[in-house]
């Protein structure tokens, strides 16, 4: 890759333009070339072909390692006079080949600002790029007219997107301290993507984490190394690990006599790892399920394999509705009863927590965990995959009450065991560090922006603005689901009549995604459309959707209901 390096000293934009042929000779930059002693040039200038002896080219070849030797100190000075002058260089998509570069990429990144992720951290002198056309930094000198020192220079195709920022307030060594700002804040460093994530899971996840895990992937925390390649035994994970915990006891105000873990094995491993560690707290090894959805079925099929499933209700012909409590018949013999806080594919929550007497409550609170408060003392264990509102894909949490450890039955995997995890502060085998990561980075984000009060709000108000433009469709949208449980985070529902015209929905999510609204369509057991409302999902979104559907609804309701 080319690098032009130019200064505005009047006495280089005077030098003959002999200077450029010999830089075109040399192969190096005009800036260095200028810079250069005319003896070293004198020296270095290529002999004509043939003429060389033995001792000429072994003379040659010292002078060619004192010019490179001399062009490494004018790199390095030119950097330095360019840091104290707050100047970006242009010209740097392409890496910096280490073999062919005097100074090599370990050398360059020092001189190269990392993006940061909030206002306050950045001093931008021009943040305009097209990932079409070499990056447009606003320089100086030499006046655009000038085209003494000016180069035709390669472009390549990595860096493209990217924008290459100097700041001279700061230092590559600089840590944000693990506070992250609010997403309002944070400015995008990147080609910005007018793309509104509407997906189930995985999901959207607040800019602010993002840009943070992009600005320490390479170095965490000063370190030297990424979490990628981080030990899981090392006292930096260590912190990560024990930072995350204290975290979620905040959020959640966790007793201080349950045990938090981080687990693999998503949502579904859990459905066999509560029974296999509770199924056989009574001897009758029966556990009492509370079936309203596809997860909860499942999780109650795969009970099935350790002791005996008692479905508390009558079974349902479809999953809209919680059916009432009076209805449940509770077996006094269950080690436990289960259900699922949120049917991510039905979209059926549960606004209040079952009362089961002295029985030990189990829930899967994947999908709206951390969305509202929650008392943990009414549970007996809580599980909740990270990939929906608190992280990305690839950990577990699980809260389990300490009593309830120790009791896992013989054929329990040893991973599986709780007991064994909690003793090992889950790092009994190599736990998913990046996610945990992750994790910590959206945790920290919720705590700052009002925890679980202020995200339970924000979802009743994200989810209302859906809602109404339904209710107020005459029937053109429907939401299958009863009123007294429609879910917060997941709402399906169909288009154009009550079960759904599928040409206009293939329409509404054509268009929808060429909108930037995507992962819309529902669950392929159920069909139609889902908007999952998670946690990192804005009221904004939230609003771009409402109005896209008014319009749509506006473009194609039938003529009959417009009366």
């Amino acid at each position: 890759m080319n690098i032009v390096l130019e200064e505005c000293e009047e006495k280089h934009l005077e030098k003959p333009v002999k200077v450029e042929e010999e830089a075109h000779a040399l192969d190096l930059p005009v800036g260095l070339a200028s810079s250069l002693s005319a003896e070293t040039l004198e020296a270095t200038a290529p002999p004509p072909q043939g003429s060389l002896t033995g001792e000429e080219d072994a003379a040659i070849q010292q002078l060619l390692k004192t010019l490179l030797d001399e062009v490494e100190v004018r790199m390095g000075q030119l950097l330095k006079d360019a840091e104290a002058n707050d100047q970006t260089y242009p010209d740097l998509e392409d890496p910096v080949p280490t073999d062919i570069h005097p100074l090599g990429d370990e050398r360059l990144k020092d001189h190269v600002a990392e993006p940061e992720t909030a206002k306050e951290h950045l001093d931008l002198k021009d943040t305009s790029f097209s990932a079409d056309q070499p990056l447009d930094v606003k320089k100086s000198c030499p006046p655009e007219n000038d085209k003494t020192n000016k180069r035709k220079t390669r472009r390549g195709t990595r860096g493209k997107g990217r924008k290459i920022i100097y700041n001279k307030d700061k230092h590559p060594d600089d840590k944000l301290d693990g506070q992250l700002q609010h997403s309002e804040s944070i400015v995008h460093t990147m080609e910005k993507k007018n793309t509104i994530n509407f997906g189930a899971g995985p999901a959207k996840l607040p800019p602010s984490v993002l840009l943070q895990a992009q600005n320490e992937l390479l170095d965490y925390s000063g370190i030297g190394i990424s979490v990628l390649e981080m030990s899981h035994r090392s006292a930096d994970f260590s912190k990560i690990v024990n930072t995350t915990e204290n975290l979620l006891r905040e959020l959640l105000n966790i007793p201080e006599n349950y045990k938090v873990l981080f687990l693999q094995g998503g949502g579904t491993g859990q459905f066999s790892a509560v029974p296999l560690n509770l199924i056989g707290l009574k001897e009758d090894r029966c556990a009492d399920y509370v079936v309203t959805g596809a997860w909860s079925a499942k999780a109650a099929k795969e009970a099935e394999k350790y002791g005996k499933v008692n479905v508390v209700h009558a079974k349902l012909d479809k999953y809209t509705s919680i059916p009432d409590k009076s209805s449940w018949s509770l077996n006094p013999s269950a080690s436990y009863v289960y259900y699922c806080c949120n049917e991510t594919v039905h979209g059926v929550e549960f606004n209040f927590i079952p009362d089961t007497k002295d029985a030990v409550l189990v829930s899967d609170m994947s999908s709206n965990f951390l969305s509202r408060p929650v008392d943990v003392s009414k549970f007996g264990l809580i599980f909740a995959g990270a990939q929906k509102n608190i992280g990305c894909a690839g950990v577990t949490v699980v809260i389990v009450r300490e009593d309830l450890l120790g009791k896992a039955l013989k054929e329990c995997p040893i991973v599986l065991d709780y007991q064994v995890q909690a003793g090992n502060n889950s790092l009994y085998n190599t736990p998913p560090c990046f996610s945990i990561y992750i994790m910590n980075l959206v945790l920290e984000w919720i705590k700052n922006n009002g925890g679980t009060e202020a995200m339970e709000k924000l979802s009743q108000k994200k989810s209302s603005l859906i809602y109404d433009v339904i209710s107020s469709s005459n029937g053109f949208y429907s939401c299958p689901v009863d009123v007294d449980c429609r879910s917060r985070m997941n709402i399906p529902f169909r288009v154009g009549k009550r079960e759904g015209d599928e040409a206009l929905e293939k329409l509404f999510l054509d268009k929808a995604s060429k909108l930037g609204m995507i992962s819309l369509k529902g669950h392929r057991s159920v069909g139609g459309i889902r908007a999952s409302l998670y946690n990192a999902v804005t009221l904004e979104d939230t609003e771009v959707l409402a109005a896209y559907m008014k319009e749509f609804l506006k473009e194609h309701q039938p003529s009959e209901l417009k009366n």
